[in-house]
């Protein structure tokens, strides 16, 4: 390009100082504060935890039950070895126990040097799927899933080319529909949102019969952007005839943000909001030369794989299996994303908000139609936590940073939060606000039935329909030991008190005095 004209240096020097006194106020709006809006009296559907998944993260006992359990994970994305379906006992019987699917990993059972079918040699492959198939009748195991290959688009995991690779899956899905008609083929499991790779794919599989069941790739970059490309791919299928099927993003958050607590809020609102069947969280190197999150039992990392510690995004995900009920709706701003619900049956919101920027920020939330909501239409007691950002480092628990009792004016109420890191998560809990007599401290009687034992607690249902955040059941805590079995009708006597949970907040709790404080009444 030729030069232009010479400009005298100090225009140039005004010139920019008028450029930065029009840009900065709109710069310092946007580096200032994040601003969301939630509805809570407009739902958009059921709280179901698609993005609840987990790739290589568990074994038959690691990581213990405790740190597993409250997560209430949907799906285990994992090897045949590490299933049970090969040479020793797995984690298939203890995932079904949680109520989670279970997704067989195919292509680790076999690997590519060579890929099945290179030099026309395709008796290891479909040997190793007889065998699979086989033990899983055997054991009886429900693999609900049957995922064909991973990654195939990578050379690292497929270097045949296409064409072999497509009459590798042809022959592997044909051999797995015969045997189990109930088998749902996952695939093609690439490495990002390729659409040319997809349609090149799926065009062919539709002529020739093989469609997946469940269209699958891995999501590590932008998760802004991941509904949109979930809407591309639909309107593909529709646009070729092909019906639109489920979704699984089967590994999601890439290694840059592995242990970020705001940009996996960013996944799980984007995987929410796509409204895909499942999502499961990718595994990658920690931070110890030579330790991988997909080896150490540590779900995928969220935990501290030596001591099973849990980091940040575990918190995270703790609390995004504390939106319960039903979600609400949420206008998210450029720097900040979160995910809401409403229960009522518990009595409570909850509100995960991730931040995914460059700098700090005030966060603001405009909460909108609390007066829709019955049980939110009083005072209500306001219990703000941060999550922050830890790195590799463990996080003990949540830092309370408000809590608070507040009444909706005109339904609506705002929560300001200052100075919230730039990859900082937060949760915001809302619950009617307890007024009356004030029992803490005192001798009292109550009857009800026993719903659950783990002690040295028990929960009886004593017809107030209490339940605490995490319960499956409705019912009072009570410390001290259970005369009866659960279901049976009971009277205790006991000193009203709190308990502070994992979240920081109190629950009631009956302290029962000794074993002749309860007793069975049927």
């Amino acid at each position: 390009m030729p030069p232009g004209p010479v400009v005298p240096a100090r225009h140039v020097f005004v010139a920019l100082l008028a450029l930065a006194a029009a840009v900065l106020p709109a710069w310092r709006s946007f580096a200032a504060e994040e601003l969301l809006r939630i509805d809570l009296g407009k739902v958009t559907g059921p709280a179901t935890f698609r993005a609840y998944g987990f790739l290589h993260g568990m074994s038959i006992a690691a990581p213990p039950q405790e740190l597993v359990a409250p997560l209430k994970p949907r799906l285990f994305r994992s090897t045949a070895v590490d299933i049970g379906l090969v040479d020793r006992p797995g984690m298939y019987e203890r995932a079904r126990a949680l109520g989670a699917t279970v997704q067989l990993e195919l292509s680790s059972s076999h690997g590519c040097v060579p890929c099945p079918g290179e030099n026309g040699d395709r008796t290891h492959w479909d040997r190793i799927l007889d065998y699979l198939l086989k033990e899983a009748r055997e054991k009886g195991y429900r693999i609900e899933q049957w995922d064909i290959w991973n990654e195939p688009d990578l050379q690292h995991y497929w270097n045949p080319g296409f064409e072999r690779y497509q009459e590798m899956w042809a022959r592997t899905v044909r051999k797995i529909r015969a045997a189990d008609t109930q088998a749902r083929i996952v695939g093609p499991s690439i490495s990002r949102y390729d659409r040319e790779w997809l349609k090149r794919f799926l065009l062919w599989a539709k002529a020739n019969d093989v469609l997946p069941d469940i269209i699958s790739w891995h999501e590590f970059e932008d998760p802004g952007n991941i509904p949109a490309r979930v809407d591309d791919l639909r309107g593909f299928l529709r646009a070729n005839g092909i019906p639109v099927r489920p979704v699984s993003l089967n590994e999601i958050v890439g290694a840059r943000h592995l242990t970020r607590p705001g940009p996996t809020v960013e996944y799980l609102w984007a995987v929410e909001r796509a409204g895909v069947e499942s999502a499961a969280h990718a595994c990658w190197d920690d931070e110890e030369e030579g330790v991988s999150g997909c080896s150490t039992y540590s779900l995928d990392g969220i935990l501290v794989p030596a001591t099973k510690e849990p980091r940040s995004v575990w918190w995270v995900y703790r609390r995004y299996a504390d939106l319960t009920g039903m979600l609400a709706s949420v206008e998210r701003s450029r720097g900040a994303c979160a995910l809401a619900a409403v229960d009522s049956e518990i009595r409570q919101a909850g509100i995960l908000v991730g931040c995914n920027r460059q700098g700090a920020a005030d966060v603001r939330l405009e909460l909108e139609n609390l007066d829709r909501v019955a049980f939110l239409s009083g005072k209500v007691l306001v219990t703000v936590e941060r999550i922050p950002d830890r790195g590799w480092r463990p996080l003990q628990k949540p830092e309370i940073l408000e809590r608070s009792e507040r009444r909706a004016v005109g339904g609506r109420t705002t929560i300001r939060v200052p100075d919230v890191g730039p990859e900082d998560a937060l949760f915001v809990r809302i619950r009617p606000s307890v007024t009356g007599l004030d029992t803490t401290g005192l001798l009292v009687r109550c009857w009800g039935t026993v719903r659950r034992i783990a002690p040295p607690y028990f929960w009886i249902d004593d017809g107030t329909n209490y339940r605490e955040s995490g319960q499956p059941e409705p019912g009072i805590r009570v410390m001290g030991e259970c005369p009866v079995q659960p279901g049976r009708f009971v009277q205790v006597t006991g000193i009203r008190s709190l308990l502070r949970t994992d979240g920081g907040l109190p629950v009631p709790l009956l302290r029962m005095r000794g074993a002749s404080d309860a007793a069975a009444l049927d």
